[in-house]
């Protein structure tokens, strides 16, 4: 995303970085032997912390400087739109979407940095090929880029949680048939309906396990029916089957009671989402780390064969 690739270099070792409210998380995925290892880190942002030094000392820690990076912009920095695919060719569409998107977004075009990738075609007759649309401020862009670099790792991408989430659910046997999957951070959610590596849909909640511990029985309800809006929003929008199943991160932070409170409601086989179960890969995590760096790893998943306009 966003067109920020550089030369291939150290291609055995990929880091991706996450920065959320409470910290900054790492994952590093190594290839030795034919074998992919992954190693995760956090470093909570308390106090001040600035993360640009935390990512150094992670940096430092892990003796990661000049390897390969892909970064994710925070969410609050980005929007994440749909809009019309103009009938062009392809490496034209960047520009296109850039003026179709004006009006949708709160600073201008003008100071935006715009990347797309392909919306997945609609199950409905007569209706027009759409695209989605990342927009962001160039400004925090570069301070994103100057953060990784000043870290020294070798930036390859900047990226999005969405797509990072697709990472990671396309290498597990859920992708074929489609899957739901809900991360939860401590004070926001981002749910999104993944099937054959494409982001059917994407949907950020203000809800996070910390308001699920608190709030109770409203707040499992209110869960329940975001859920259903995005079932019922993929079935009349792509006329296919239903997902079966929900996957649920962190593992440790989610509940029984939401489990069953979802199953109970709704006709979905809900599980937690482990990432051990990652087909092919070796995972070296404590329980802090385990509990915040899905998103990360999946940066560190990121194909760099992957078309982008």
């Amino acid at each position: 995303m966003l067109g920020l690739f550089k030369n291939r270099q150290d291609e055995s070792t990929r880091v991706g970085i996450h920065v959320q409210p409470e910290g900054l998380a790492l994952a590093v995925k190594t290839r030795n032997a034919g074998a992919d290892r992954v190693k995760c880190d956090f470093v909570a942002l308390d106090k001040g912390k600035d993360a640009g030094e935390a990512l150094k000392t992670l940096v430092g820690k892990h003796r990661l400087q000049g390897k390969s990076a892909v970064f994710l912009l925070p969410q609050h920095h980005y929007s994440l739109l749909q809009t019309s695919s103009p009938p062009m060719p392809r490496q034209d569409l960047r520009a296109a979407a850039r003026w179709k998107i004006g009006d949708l977004i709160s600073f201008p075009v003008e100071q935006a940095v715009v990347d797309v990738f392909d919306y997945p075609e609609s199950g409905q007759r007569g209706t027009d090929r759409m695209l989605y649309v990342v927009a962001a401020r160039a400004d925090q862009v570069r301070n994103e880029v100057m953060r990784a670099r000043d870290a020294g790792l070798d930036l390859r991408a900047i990226d999005i949680s969405e797509l990072a989430l697709r990472n990671v659910v396309s290498r597990l046997e859920e992708n074929q048939a489609g899957a739901m999957v809900l991360s939860l951070s401590e004070h926001s959610g981002l749910l999104v309906l993944i099937k054959q590596d494409e982001v059917y849909l994407a949907r950020r909640l203000e809800i996070g396990f910390a308001e699920l511990e608190a709030a109770g029985q409203n707040m499992l309800d209110d869960v329940v029916l975001e859920l259903q809006r995005s079932l019922d929003y993929f079935e009349s929008q792509f006329a296919q089957p239903l997902p079966a199943k929900l996957l649920i991160y962190p593992p440790d932070k989610v509940s029984g009671e939401l489990m069953m409170h979802i199953h109970s409601h709704m006709n979905l086989e809900v599980e937690p989402l482990i990432l051990e179960k990652i087909p092919g890969f070796i995972f070296d995590n404590d329980e802090e780390s385990q509990s915040r760096c899905l998103l990360a790893v999946g940066a560190a998943l990121r194909d760099d064969d992957e078309a982008t306009a």
